[in-house]
């Protein structure tokens, strides 16, 4: 009989399942709460090679009441002597524990809802996260570390949570009857130099819509809703000297719905969020509004944006805007260039103290 040294090497699979496979969903199990008909599974594994080449694996314990396992397994399909494979069980121990350290959760074969019997796929013992909105996270900052510790990481086809980089990005811009004009940026506008004002329009005239998206494998996603959620998490986006500092070709994670991670290169997010920032943190703001309601007179501010984004460093080799809106856009900037500086307006009635010319110029921006 021969013993040998067995070589560990963890394993993670991961997949997504949904409609497409026959998943309803997840029914409660302990602290899991239901889920939706989208769930991101992980599977464990112990996988050894020998020096000669010989493998063998086993899926990892799903209780940690589990019977310690044998030192020593024996090695089918050798072609000869029987040959036992010595098992590491403190690095399997070690693994172990990091699996559970990253809140994985094992799921008993009764919590899964399938369409029917014959639509449900032969699992495995599979692991999931407290929430699928996780899996994002877990990819982006788990995975490297698991690599460089040595495991094995397997994505099935239709994974949902890996990161993806923006392939273009849309400004959206409209009048509140809805009707959209689209122009296809030729050439870089030359950024103005004085900042963003706003000036007195009768009720209603010039009033905009503004869409924020991005283009991810193909598909339109809002924008806005990611921004939010940035400007929540990073306190860096709400300081102007702050964002000034980050590099423009850095790299920032944004998270879409259902935990995706996003890529996005910092430029263009600088002169968005710089631009808009009062717009994404209004309170009065829904969590996942996609459209940001502007005032009467925000045409300059979104002409200041528009010229940001198609500088050279915002627009890059494979990340070019398209403007749509932005005929309409141009066609009331230039009016309201005319116009000049807004004309003051006389205090509201009822008023116990005197206005400054300033605060009169504040009343009539309000207005």
């Amino acid at each position: 009989m021969n013993r040998v040294i067995g070589h560990l090497r963890p394993r993670i699979t991961l997949q997504t399942l949904d409609r497409g496979q026959g998943l309803l969903g997840l029914k409660p199990q302990g602290k899991l709460a239901p889920r939706g008909d989208s769930v991101t599974l992980a599977q464990f594994d112990w996988t050894y090679q020998t020096e000669a080449g010989h493998h063998w694996q086993t899926p990892a314990p799903t209780s940690i009441l589990h019977k310690r396992p044998q030192p020593v397994q024996d090695l089918p399909g050798t072609g000869g002597p029987v040959v036992q494979l010595l098992r590491d069980l403190a690095a399997e121990a070690d693994a172990m524990d990091l699996v559970w350290e990253m809140g994985f959760v094992p799921l008993e074969k009764s919590t899964f809802q399938w369409r029917s019997p014959e639509h449900r796929p032969a699992l495995d013992s599979v692991w999931t996260l407290a929430q699928e909105e996780f899996f994002g996270d877990f990819w982006a900052d788990q995975i490297p570390k698991l690599q460089t510790l040595g495991w094995s990481v397997v994505v099935q086809p239709g994974f949902a949570h890996e990161s993806v980089p923006v392939e273009r990005w849309r400004l959206v811009v409209s009048t509140e009857s809805g009707e959209v004009l689209g122009k296809e940026p030729s050439s870089p506008l030359v950024k103005p130099e004085r900042g963003v004002q706003k000036l007195h329009l009768p009720a209603r005239e010039g009033a905009w819509l503004l869409s924020l998206g991005i283009e991810i494998d193909g598909q339109p996603l809002d924008l806005a809703p990611l921004l939010a959620d940035l400007l929540r998490r990073d306190p860096r986006w709400l300081n102007a000297s702050h964002i000034a500092a980050i590099d423009d070709l850095a790299l920032v994670s944004l998270r879409a719905p259902g935990g995706k991670r996003i890529d996005a290169p910092a430029a263009p997010l600088k002169a968005i969020i710089s631009a808009m920032v009062d717009l994404l943190t209004d309170p009065r703001r829904q969590q996942n509004q996609s459209v940001l309601r502007l005032g009467a007179w925000e045409a300059r501010r979104l002409d200041a944006l528009r010229a940001s984004l198609q500088e050279p460093h915002c627009i890059g080799l494979h990340n070019a805007w398209q403007l749509e809106g932005d005929l309409g856009l141009a066609t009331l900037a230039t009016r309201l260039k005319a116009l000049g500086a807004p004309q003051a307006v006389a205090a509201p009635e009822g008023l116990q103290v005197q206005l400054r010319p300033y605060q009169l110029e504040g009343v009539a921006w309000l207005q």
